[in-house]
This record gives structure tokens, C-alpha cells and sequence, in this order.
């Protein structure tokens, strides 16, 4: 439980979204693991100001998860993309906002990766994770009933599925000493979703 000290106070809010930033900002430069101090310092704040606010490091690492989880959420699962097409093209265009997000954000990148050690970030990680589980499940129950996924896919087995393939797709890319260009795993997970949700791939180009 984190102390959230003056959290409804604008100054509280405003030091406590100063933290937040500090630690993202350090938990790139330290890959994964930052120091409270260097925290502190990059925040302009003492190690005291900071445990006003967060009871442990692990739940300030924990809250700048949450926070960019929820940008994923919100950038990912939330669109309903009516207005791009069928549900397979809306998927399809949902596959390459995926792979980007995650190519373009170091903090989801460290948590899928070195992070999870600490027992408060590795519940929040798998909090996350397990909720991109419901949302992609979420999503595939909607093209079944929109007639374009077979109804004998089950929904949570298959979201499951999605989710962790495309993880572990762009994570292994990302590991490589040269990792593969973007329009390269775009096209990969793409052609992963396709063929798992029996999608008619759209043709190169056909975007």
C-alpha cells in the first residue's frame, strides 16, 4: 500500500506526478533498476518527499507500470476503430498500434523484460498483463459475434494466446544484438494474428 501523503492536495498531486516522471525517466536511463536517490535528485526532492508518497521503491516503479499500461489500454483496446473497416481490418490496424506502442515505450519494454524481481512490480506487471489478456479476449468475442472468427475459438484461451505471442514476438526481436526494424515485426505479428484468428491477411501494400 503506498502512503499517498497529501495525494488530494494540488501541491501533493504535483510533487507526486513529479516522482512518477523522475522514476520513468531513471528507470530508462538505469535499465530497469534506479536508485531512490537518483530519483530524488532528477525530481528535485528529498529521499523523504518520495516515501510520503510511495511506501517502497517497488511502488513507485509499480505506479509508473500502471501508468503506461493504462496509455496501452487506452491507445490498444479502447478504440472501438469503427470506422476503419471489418472487425478483421480493425485487428489487423489494432496488431500495428500494438507492435509501435511497444517498440515506442521503454517502460512497457523493461517491464516485459528485466523488471519483476521486486514482488509489488511483478503483481502490478502481471495485473497488466492479465488485463491486455480480458481486453484481447474482449475484443475476439466481439468478431464472433460479428460473424468473422469462428464461435468454437474460445475467447480467453485464444486472448491468452494473442497477447503472450505478441509479447514475446517483439521482446525477442528487441533482445537481438541488431534488432529487426519495426515494419518487419509489424508484418510478423500481423501474420501471427491472422493465421491464429483465421483472418484473411490484407495483401502488402493494401493498407
Amino acid at each position: 500500500m503506498t502512503a499517498n501523503y497529501s495525494a488530494k492536495t494540488p501541491k501533493g498531486q504535483a510533487t507526486r506526478a513529479r516522482l512518477i516522471a523522475a522514476a520513468a525517466a531513471e528507470m530508462v536511463r538505469a535499465n530497469g533498476d534506479p536508485e531512490i536517490a537518483a530519483i530524488a535528485a532528477r525530481a528535485d526532492l528529498s529521499e523523504g518527499a518520495l516515501y510520503r508518497h510511495f511506501s517502497s521503491k517497488g511502488h513507485l516503479i509499480a505506479q509508473v507500470i500502471a501508468d503506461n499500461f493504462q496509455a496501452f489500454q487506452d491507445e490498444i483496446y479502447r478504440p472501438a476503430l469503427d470506422q476503419e473497416g471489418s472487425w478483421p481490418q480493425r485487428e489487423l490496424i489494432r496488431t500495428t498500434r500494438f507492435v509501435r506502442f511497444i517498440y515506442d515505450n521503454p517502460i512497457v519494454r523493461l517491464a516485459l523484460g528485466p523488471l519483476g524481481c521486486d514482488p509489488v512490480v511483478a503483481a502490478k506487471i502481471s495485473e497488466k498483463t492479465q488485463q491486455a489478456v480480458v481486453g484481447a479476449a474482449k475484443n475476439i468475442r466481439r468478431g464472433q459475434a460479428e460473424g468473422e472468427i469462428p464461435r468454437d475459438i474460445d475467447a480467453d484461451l485464444t486472448g491468452g494466446a494473442v497477447i503472450g505471442g505478441l509479447f514475446q514476438l517483439i521482446v525477442t526481436s528487441l533482445n537481438k544484438e541488431k534488432p529487426d526494424p519495426i515494419k518487419k515485426i509489424d508484418q510478423q505479428a500481423r501474420a501471427f494474428v491472422a493465421r491464429t484468428l483465421a483472418l484473411e491477411l490484407a495483401r502488402p501494400g493494401s493498407d
